[in-house]
């Protein structure tokens, strides 16, 4: 990284300190070394000095740029930081980074970040469920989270309970048998998917609902019924987490 591209990084870390009013009592910019380049940035008190945060650090900026950093890139990012509430989105997206427990999901923290300065629009709530989310998952939970999507298709409309099998409808699936073995052949195992479907349930991005299945056994010659009945647990992607799959897609193309 040139000596003005580091200046730059330096500058926004300066800025968001500057702009924020929540930013009282930072500590001096942390230098953050990476693959031999140098980055520094404000680091609200979270000491980044482990070769794990220097990785998700390059990460982002790799998410954020798509590429290597360029001036022009990283001017806009400055320029950005224009409101107390930007710069806190700004800086509170470098934490989550440093604390993340993933690559990818700092790789993603970066293109999220790019498409909020290049809309120049204000954070939507969806985006800052996502940020979340992803500051809590694994790199398993991320190609879990794929997989769970592609387990709709795999149950089918039977399983589904649903009219029509069509992707752009909101769509129910069960957690039943054939999740083993769909769990087999993708190499992965069935407790491992259940894991990250109760975090997804928890970080917003999978809905969970309870439905009740009630059954009936009549008995004609004693003229008697017996009713049962049993509560089944469906999920479905809410938009959130159609928002997340798609986030996710975007650093595989």
């Amino acid at each position: 990284m040139t000596n003005d591209l580091e200046k730059i990084i330096e500058e926004i870390g300066e800025k968001i300190e500057k702009v924020s009013d929540f930013l009282t009592t930072v500590t001096d910019n942390e230098i953050v070394k990476s693959s031999g380049e140098i980055f520094k940035f404000v680091d609200l008190g979270i000491k980044a000095n482990n070769w794990i945060s220097q990785k998700r650090f390059e990460q982002c900026l790799k998410g954020f740029t798509m590429d290597e950093p360029t001036e022009q890139q990283l001017n806009k990012l400055k320029k950005f930081i224009d409101s107390p509430e930007k710069a806190e989105f700004v800086a509170n997206t470098f934490r989550q980074v440093l604390l993340s427990n993933s690559s990818k999901a700092s790789l993603i923290m970066g293109t999220i970040l790019n498409s909020v300065v290049d809309d120049e629009k204000e954070v939507s709530h969806e985006t800052l469920i996502c940020l979340n989310a992803l500051s809590h998952f694994y790199d398993i939970d991320i190609k879990n989270l794929k997989l769970l999507d592609q387990y709709i298709d795999y149950v089918g409309p039977n399983e589904l309970r649903t009219p029509k099998l069509k992707r752009n409808k909101t769509e129910y699936f069960y957690v039943s048998g054939r999740l083993n073995y769909f769990a087999k052949e993708k190499d992965v195992t069935r407790n491992s998917l259940l894991i990250t479907l109760e975090k997804s349930v928890g970080l917003q991005l999978i809905t969970k609902e309870l439905e009740p299945d009630i059954g009936v056994d009549i008995d004609t010659d004693m003229e008697m019924a017996d009713v049962t009945q049993d509560i089944d647990e469906k999920y479905y992607f809410n938009s959130v987490g159609k928002i997340m799959l798609s986030l996710i897609q975007r650093i595989e193309d």
